[in-house]
């Protein structure tokens, strides 16, 4: 923290969080360092990015916005990924007076400055994951319909040979899988079972039958492999979600899965792998 001017009177607070600071899966060798810094005035840091360079060499930097607060995302010589986020000071305050950790603090936290003493006032870290909970019909419903439709759009693109759009839905129809497997392994064990975020670490949490079927569903760009993909995707996704469904207790359009899974499939029969495009 050496490099950040804390002589500069608007700076009142900095927390190391992340991946560095959990117990739980700590930082490996590749982890990015994320800062969170509180302060009573944005505009030093964001009329400029010169301070960035105190910290090393700076490779390249990428400054961002997330609602009122400025983001940094910083690369340093030896590929030295630093993250800084900004808040204002009446966030910390909040928090302290609320008695409440930020979900990137609930895994563990580090205080690296401290004006005013208000950081330490902060709850301790539980070394726990943040409170997952069960999800709405709605939201539940929302996830089925939009894999669904997803995988159809894929299916027409593959025929059209569009294969980069191809590439950029799949991902979307990904997320869906991803949010209905979490679902899954905590239908399967407890609502406080950690199944991470974004993926991470999900040979942990999820079963290794289910983790193995994983292995077939990201294919290359060229459209046989997109079609094996696609069609390996829905099968994993067909049945995971009709357990998670059980789970939950919500029902599973089974109509809406067969119609379009016929659909897909009949496309795909139909299709000339030889056609490079129409």
């Amino acid at each position: 923290m050496a490099g950040l001017n804390t002589s500069c009177s608007s700076i009142r607070a900095a927390i190391v969080c992340g991946s560095t600071e959990r117990r739980i899966n700590p930082g490996d060798e590749w982890a990015d360092l994320d800062f969170e810094i509180y302060v009573t005035d944005f505009s030093d840091f964001i009329k400029g990015a010169e301070w960035l360079n105190r910290f090393g060499t700076l490779w390249t930097h990428l400054q961002l916005q997330e609602g009122d607060s400025p983001v940094f995302l910083a690369l340093y010589n030896g590929s030295e990924k630093v993250d800084f986020h900004f808040f204002n000071i009446t966030k910390l305050q909040n928090l302290v007076d609320n008695q409440e950790l930020h979900d990137s603090y609930i895994r563990g936290y580090r205080i690296v400055i401290d004006k005013d003493n208000l950081a330490v006032k902060l709850p301790p870290s539980l070394s726990t994951p943040p409170p997952f909970a069960k999800p709405s019909a709605d939201e539940f419903a929302f996830h089925i319909n939009a894999f669904w439709y997803g995988a159809l759009y894929i299916a027409k693109q593959i025929r059209r040979r569009n294969l980069w759009v191809v590439k950029f839905r799949d991902w979307t129809t990904k997320q869906s899988l991803l949010k209905i497997l979490e679902w899954h392994a905590q239908t399967t064990h407890q609502w406080n079972y950690d199944t991470w975020h974004d993926g991470h670490f999900m040979s942990q949490w999820i079963d290794s039958s289910t983790w193995k079927a994983l292995q077939f569903t990201f294919g290359e760009f060229e459209c046989d492999s997109s079609w094996r993909a696609l069609l390996a995707t829905m099968d994993l996704f067909h049945q995971v979600a009709i357990e998670t469904a059980q789970g939950l207790g919500y029902s599973y359009s089974l109509e809406l899965d067969n119609k379009i899974t016929e659909y897909v499939k009949s496309l795909y029969q139909a299709d000339d792998l030889s056609k490079p495009h129409h």
